[in-house]
């Protein structure tokens, strides 16, 4: 094994070819070990331009390593600005949802393997990284960063998932006065839209019920056609309601009277002894 990944990174040198070999290990007592890949990040979103000078893609991220065993591995070679870790890669990795509350996790909790993007804020610590030797496994877990395994795993995620009452009460009001302050703003810039000017005249807004439908003459025109067309539909359905229920009584009168028929002819089969009804 160890000679297989000597090869791998032997292989990797050149950073313009491909993925490098990162070995790490759980801790010190751990036999078996583990190989992490990384590259540039090169986007293809105009946007991003700037931050693939200083963010590398890691791939084959074991579960057991945590965000901060991602900025200890690679901050060695510079200060690190972001780091995200996803289930799959992503085309925009800016573009991921990032939870908007420490409380409440993502209904899609990540399993297995993961990737990672570690954006620097120098771009010369890629320059570093580079040239920096990984024939040496890194540790993840160490005495003054421990990762929980096992019980003491299972209790502290059962604790983070009941937060105090305290710090998520002050959330949700700091939540409620930032939607406050915002629709404070639109009421008012609504309102001013809608303010008679010199001559008496007022702009009407072309924000309706519907925020999504413009008030066009387009719009108005084909919400005219549906409400005629609406009202012709209901007008038959009462009309068809009249015939249905005229419809209803025949039926219902003719069955009746081969019923009748039926009585009669039963009674002569019972009168001939030829009914038999089983």
């Amino acid at each position: 094994m160890a000679a297989s990944m000597a090869a791998s990174i032997k292989s990797d040198k050149d950073w313009n070819i491909g993925f490098r070999a990162y070995p790490i290990k759980f801790n010190r007592e751990s036999d078996a070990g583990h190989v992490m890949y990384f590259k540039q990040h090169i986007s293809r979103e105009p946007a991003e331009f700037e931050l693939s000078s200083r963010m590398i893609f890691v791939i084959n991220v074991p579960p057991y390593c945590t965000q901060e065993c991602l900025e200890r591995l690679f901050g060695s070679c510079g200060k690190i600005e972001t780091v995200l870790i996803q289930q799959a890669p992503r085309m925009s990795p800016s573009s991921a949802k990032l939870e908007d509350s420490q409380y409440f996790p993502s209904r899609e909790q990540m399993t297995g393997f993961r990737v990672a993007y570690v954006t620097y804020e120098d771009p010369g610590s890629l320059e570093r990284l580079n040239k920096m030797n990984f024939k040496e496994p890194k540790f993840l877990s160490t005495p003054s960063s421990p990762i929980a395994t096992g019980l003491e795993k299972w209790c502290k995620e059962y604790r983070d998932q009941r937060p105090k009452i305290d710090l998520l009460q002050k959330e949700i009001d700091d939540f409620m006065l930032g939607y406050d302050k915002n629709k404070k703003i639109e009421d008012e810039k609504q309102k001013a839209e809608e303010e008679a000017d010199d001559e008496g005249w007022i702009t009407v807004s072309r924000k309706g019920a519907k925020p999504g439908i413009a008030r066009t003459e387009k719009n108005q025109t084909r919400t005219l056609a549906k409400e005629i067309k609406k009202r012709k539909r209901k007008e038959l359905v009462n009309f068809y309601t009249f015939q249905m229920r005229e419809s209803k009584r025949e039926h219902i009168a003719e069955l009746r009277k081969k019923f009748e028929e039926d009585k009669l002819r039963i009674a002569e089969m019972k009168a001939a002894r030829k009914f038999k009804p089983y």
